[in-house]
């Protein structure tokens, strides 16, 4: 996993770096990318890239990973939402970060608008984690 740069040159570690660190696994989730890739160039980072390409006019849809369902509208918002927390979680000055208790809030926001279809009494429940990524938009 890439570390927070303020880590590497301090080696303290606390609740910005592990807020950095969660960021960048929202990153790699939503990108379907390692933290480093030799796509994005040498010496940088999935943070590097993932900002680097959404200053560019099409490079969100590089960023988002079409398997994980960013062709679907829903679920595209739904990923701008978290790339959004992402971003501010990789803040490169640690002072700029999020808490984790404002991170659990935005993620509480950015919960799902679509609804699971249900088919029975606590059907929802029942549904493996890995069945209800295969919801039809």
């Amino acid at each position: 996993m890439f570390v927070d740069t303020e880590y590497a040159y301090t080696l303290q570690v606390d609740e910005k770096s592990d807020i950095y660190s969660y960021g960048v696994v929202l990153l790699e989730i939503l990108s379907g990318k390692r933290s480093v890739e030799p796509e994005f160039g040498d010496g940088n980072s999935i943070v590097d890239w993932v900002k680097s390409k959404i200053k560019t006019k099409n490079g969100i849809n590089d960023v988002l990973d079409k398997n994980a369902g960013a062709s679907c509208l829903s679920v595209r918002e739904e990923m701008m939402l978290l790339l959004r927390v992402a971003l501010l979680c990789t803040s490169r000055n640690p002072a700029d970060r999020p808490s984790m208790r404002d991170v659990i809030s935005m993620l509480q926001e950015a919960k799902p608008k679509r609804k699971l279809p249900e088919t029975g009494d606590n059907a929802i429940a029942a549904i493996p984690l890995a069945q209800k990524a295969n919801v039809e938009c």
